[in-house]
């Protein structure tokens, strides 16, 4: 992030951080308070939220430190929210989600206008945007979901998540099974 920070948004200075109270977002908390004091940033608030939380009192304080940009190391719904009660609070800066926010249509759509201005790490192909219509892993995929999960959204981020895990499970197994001794247990 420190370096699209600087890249996309060359005059900011401030920064505030949201992250979640388990091993992800003290991976992200620990990761950027010492990545952006290096780069030359502030980090002018640094609040952990708990997932019992709904973030008002959160963004409240992630608001008072005055940032230019705001990352959230969190997940699931709290993407959502971030940006939605960030927005509502009167920032209008740019918000940087973790790759676990990516989904299109899970986590933007809901947040509405809010999501203006948000940009999150993608890993993989969002089966919600319209850009992979034709792709032929994407068709795949919703293929997939429509056979073995009848009823199951197939743009929703979990079920890609889910997805992927298992193509790769899957792989590992037929590839062991290939090898000499192939599975013993």
């Amino acid at each position: 992030w420190v370096e699209f920070i600087k890249e996309k948004f060359p005059d900011a200075t401030k920064v505030a951080i949201l992250s979640y109270n388990n091993d992800f977002g003290k991976t992200y908390k620990t990761a950027l308070g010492e990545a952006l004091p290096d780069a030359g940033y502030e980090i002018v608030a640094d609040v952990v939220h708990e997932a019992t939380s709904d973030l008002s009192n959160e963004v409240t304080q992630l608001l008072a430190g005055g940032p230019d940009v705001i990352i959230g190391g969190t997940t699931s719904t709290f993407c959502t929210s971030l940006m939605t009660l960030a927005r509502q609070g009167g920032f209008t800066g740019p918000i940087l989600n973790s790759y676990t926010c990516q989904s299109i249509q899970q986590f933007m759509v809901p947040a509405g206008e809010a999501a203006a201005n948000v940009f999150t790490l993608v890993v993989a192909k969002d089966p919600s945007d319209p850009t992979y219509a034709d792709d032929p892993a994407v068709q795949q995929y919703i293929e997939d979901v429509g056979t073995y999960g009848p009823g199951i959204d197939a743009t929703v981020g979990n079920v890609f998540t889910g997805y992927n895990a298992a193509f790769y499970v899957v792989d590992a197994l037929t590839r062991a099974a290939e090898m000499d001794g192939g599975l013993t247990r």
